[in-house]
Parts: structure tokens; C-alpha cells; sequence
């Protein structure tokens, strides 16, 4: 049982499973530099399958981070947002600067 689950887990959470995004400009990712569950090596892996992550590290682990440094993640969602919402001005002006 134990080995169906890690092979699950595995399956469900390996990134190069996933396509890359359209965009990484609103993407902000936290590692914990003594997590258990996600490695560094993981992370770095992670940053190079998406190209343009903004990838930051915080001292802990998955749970640590959570309980300690709530601040920096509610920080990097307000940034994430702040910059897509940017993103999206930037559009909006440029296409009505063309369409003139």
C-alpha cells in the first residue's frame, strides 16, 4: 500500500508532468532549504523545467514555512497579483494605443 501511494504521489506532484505555463511573470515559488518532502534539487529542477519562476527560499521546511512565515507567502500572492494586474494594464493600453 505504502508503495502504491509513493507511486501516486510521484505520479501526481512530478512537475515535468505538467506543461509549461504561457506565462511565469506572476509566478512566485517558495523552497524550504531543509524540507523533507520536497528536496532543493527538486526545486532547482523545477525552476529549469519553467524558465522565469521566480524562485525564492525560506529557511524550514513545508510545515515551518506554513507556521512561521505565513508573511512571505500572503507577500508573494499580493506581488503575484500586483504583477499579472500590471501585465493586464500593459495589454489593455498597448492594444488601445494600436487600435488608434
Amino acid at each position: 500500500m505504502q508503495a502504491q501511494l509513493q507511486q501516486f504521489l510521484d505520479e501526481v506532484t512530478a512537475i515535468n508532468t505538467y506543461a509549461k505555463p504561457v506565462s511565469t511573470k506572476g509566478m512566485i515559488i517558495y523552497a524550504g532549504r531543509d524540507d523533507g518532502y520536497v528536496p532543493l534539487a527538486d526545486m532547482l529542477a523545477f525552476q529549469q523545467h519553467w524558465p522565469g519562476v521566480d524562485l525564492r527560499f525560506l529557511d524550514g521546511g513545508h510545515v515551518s514555512g506554513f507556521l512561521f512565515h505565513r508573511n512571505l507567502y500572503i507577500a508573494a500572492v499580493v506581488e503575484c497579483l500586483q504583477r499579472v494586474s500590471d501585465t493586464a494594464s500593459d495589454n489593455n493600453n498597448s492594444s488601445t494605443i494600436s487600435m488608434a
